[in-house]
């Protein structure tokens, strides 16, 4: 029976990571860490930004999505930022 084109891909990448761990380990890396590790090796100066978008993680939307389903409805005004927490004093 034959697998779909994105089962496969999930296989190699496991086989990926299965394979580069114990190689990376070595200096004391996680797999995760060695994607923003190579591609600070290959480029200099990056924002945050920019590294997260070469890596190909996506930012955190900055409202969550139901808030602004419900402003486009008419349920609730524009989204808004709320206050950033305080730290209570120890």
């Amino acid at each position: 029976m034959g697998r779909s084109l994105a089962w496969v891909i999930r296989d190699i990448h496991r086989l990926f990571t299965a394979t580069l761990q114990p190689l990376v380990s070595r200096e004391g890396v996680t797999v995760c860490h060695w994607y923003y590790l190579r591609i600070l090796s290959e480029h200099d100066g990056l924002t945050q930004r920019e590294l997260s978008e070469k890596v190909g993680v996506h930012p955190i939307p900055r409202y969550p999505r139901w808030t602004i389903w419900k402003a486009r409805a008419g349920e609730a005004s524009t989204p808004r930022k709320r206050p950033a927490p305080t730290c209570a004093s120890t």
